[in-house]
């Protein structure tokens, strides 16, 4: 399970996994995102996963 701390007031990237069935490894991680490799050993298939938030600040979006 992996948290990253809050920026101003926006949210959070969580992320969960059962490890009986996926086996994940962390590419890269920065404040606004998250990617990773899944290997899912019950069907011996891998998936690049992915999670980004923006900037709940509309001046912000255009940067991000």
């Amino acid at each position: 399970m992996t948290f990253y701390p809050q920026i101003n007031h926006s949210g959070d990237i969580a992320v969960l996994w059962n490890n009986d069935v996926n086996h994940v490894l962390v590419l890269t991680k920065e404040p606004r995102a998250i990617h990773m490799l899944v290997h899912d050993s019950e069907n011996s298939k891998n998936s690049i996963i992915f999670g980004i938030y923006a900037s709940a600040q509309p001046q912000c979006k255009d940067v991000f």
